[in-house]
């Protein structure tokens, strides 16, 4: 049985507008960070007797984004193709920023009627890749909840599962195993594709205990492994392939760099 996600979320994010703008971080393990250890967090999982992962290319009901210093301009253009049929939900870090926002989106033609501003102050404002560490949607027993994993990148971002649960009253489940939105793909249909950086991010769990989390939380019965990218800093898999339907890839081609 196939359900619809909440949210298709992109990868933007906000910063302060009076701040210099910088280039977004690519997300990668830098030296000095800490891997998760299985023993960071309590972990809470979904208890329900059919959990589902919903396809990457299902019909959505909204689009979350995030408002960002850095090219609002493409922020803006999203947003008035989203809404002028569906729902924009847009974080931003303050009553001020969300001003600003709205007044540059009514200055794009975007129909604010669509949307929806969600305030987050704790929120990083070095980071834009909000397709990495906002919610994993699953449908527990027919009933729409989040997984939360640990992004490990920036910390005040860990937290947005959270703020997006809260708001919509949905229930969270927490694991510690270190997993970026970025690099997950799902079919719809209990298979997922990743690329070795989630063996690389969390070398307390086995194979084995990784392949078992994916069950557990995001209902996966079979996980698909691939290596990375060559030349590629974040990893993703998102950054060469897409699934366009439970049968179809769409795979990038790219020249070697010299």
């Amino acid at each position: 049985m196939k359900y619809l996600p909440v949210f298709l979320i992109f990868t933007f994010f906000l910063s302060s507008l009076s701040a210099e703008i910088n280039e977004p971080v690519r997300h990668q393990v830098f030296p000095g960070m800490i891997l998760p250890s299985s023993e960071l967090v309590s972990r809470t999982q979904p208890s329900g007797d059919e959990i589902v992962s919903p396809a990457q290319f299902d019909r959505v009901e909204g689009v979350l984004l995030a408002w960002s210093g850095w090219d609002q301009e493409l922020i803006r253009d999203i947003s008035y193709v989203i809404s002028q049929d569906d729902c924009v939900y847009m974080l931003v870090s303050s009553i001020f920023n969300q001003a600003v926002a709205s007044s540059f989106l009514q200055a794009g033609n975007v129909n604010m009627d669509n949307v929806y501003f969600i305030i987050d102050p704790d929120i990083s404002g070095t980071s834009m890749w909000i397709r990495d560490y906002g919610p994993f949607y699953i449908y527990e027993d027919g009933v729409r909840a989040i997984v939360d994993f640990f992004y490990g990148v920036y910390w005040g971002d860990d937290d947005i599962p959270f703020t997006i649960a809260a708001e919509f009253d949905l229930d969270i489940y927490e694991s510690n195993l270190m997993h970026h939105g970025g690099n997950h793909i799902s079919d719809g249909n209990g298979m997922a594709f990743c690329t070795t950086n989630i063996f690389d991010y969390n070398p307390s769990y086995s194979q084995h205990d990784v392949r078992a989390i994916f069950k557990e939380y995001l209902g996966i019965d079979s996980l698909v492994v691939i290596d990375k990218m060559n030349s590629d800093g974040t990893g993703h898999i998102d950054m060469f392939c897409k699934l366009l339907s439970d049968t179809l890839f769409i795979v990038g081609e790219y020249a070697i760099p010299e």
